[in-house]
């Protein structure tokens, strides 16, 4: 059951590359136990969301808002207090485990790096591989004295993705990210590891937020749900609010995208997403939106809230809510 306290609190965030602002005034908060999903089409912004909610940089980035993980502002951390963080307090899971690995390495050596990297205390090889094996079989890997001696080409891809489900876990977050952890496996792989989320959820003390292209898969495991298009949380509530009643057109557009029983599949939203320029200022969505008006393409919508966490930003958003657009 999802808890009323915050754990994380995101407020006014704009990341920017190259005085470029990519992610855009994003306001949010994540509750203890609670797994957010965050849906988007490529080029959104979800990515450098993500990477900013572990302090990640890169060259020509700037951040500016507020970050409180427990309280704590992010922002003011130093290098050495976010290497602990980065594992003891908020961990991530990658779009693609393999690449992520060092394939000249066992994974218990992997293991042993990530526990030694982002852990406040000293760490033995033997611990570290007794935790990563108590913490596999609670996962449900079987075998894990093979698992533990292979090296990441040795063991499939939907392997590798739930082995870095279990290094994530490793020192015992309270947060974790999942950068599309399900978009590079086969079917059968994907249902494997979206069980193992769901184990998470269930069994362990954590929040999660995960991004994905699936509506599927986050309406399966995630309590609230972002939509993001041009780098802003353009729908945000419950996932009975954006599967069952959703407002934004481009909210709309995505689950219209989704093949219904008989496979049949829609045709799809003509148009790209907007590419990222200085001084953008009108609705994002206004090229590809059927309920475009002329203010849509020279101002910037703000949050409607619609009822309790459920907020659009969408100039007419009560008339499609009641129908009358």
């Amino acid at each position: 059951m999802v808890q009323s306290e915050n754990i994380l609190k995101v407020e006014n965030l704009y990341v920017s590359y190259d005085n470029v602002n990519i992610v855009r005034n994003i306001s949010f908060d994540l509750k203890k136990q609670e797994f957010l999903g965050i849906v988007g089409e490529s080029g959104c912004g979800k990515t450098t969301l993500l990477r900013a909610l572990m302090m990640l940089k890169r060259r020509g980035n700037s951040m500016k808002g507020r970050l409180l993980f427990q309280g704590k502002d992010l922002t003011k951390f130093s290098e050495e207090e976010l290497r602990i963080l980065r594992g003891e307090g908020i961990s991530m899971i990658p779009q693609n485990a393999f690449a992520a690995m060092d394939s000249t390495k066992t994974i218990s050596s992997f293991f042993h790096e990530t526990v030694q990297m982002h852990s406040s205390q000293k760490v033995a090889r033997k611990d570290s591989d007794r935790l990563a094996s108590d913490l596999m079989k609670k996962l449900l890997l079987q075998d894990t004295e093979r698992i533990l001696k292979s090296y990441p080409f040795e063991l499939s891809g939907g392997m590798c993705q739930r082995v870095m489900i279990a290094a994530a876990m490793l020192n015992s977050p309270k947060l974790i990210l999942g950068d599309e952890p399900t978009s590079a496996l086969d079917v059968t792989s994907q249902l494997q590891v979206i069980r193992e989320l769901e184990l998470l959820k269930r069994e362990y003390d954590i929040s999660m937020i995960m991004i994905s292209h699936n509506v599927g898969v986050i309406s399966r495991i995630a309590d609230t749900i972002a939509i993001m298009y041009g780098g802003r949380m353009v729908e945000y509530g419950t996932r009975d609010d954006i599967i069952k009643d959703s407002v934004h057109p481009y909210t709309k557009a995505l689950l219209a995208a989704v093949p219904d029983r008989e496979g049949n599949i829609s045709k799809g939203l003509p148009g790209l997403p907007p590419v990222f320029e200085e001084g953008m200022s009108s609705c994002p969505f206004a090229p590809r939106c059927a309920y475009c008006q002329k203010r849509c393409e020279t101002q910037l919508p703000e949050d409607v809230t619609l009822g309790g966490r459920h907020r659009v930003q969408c100039f007419r958003a009560k008339e499609l809510q009641n129908g009358t657009a």
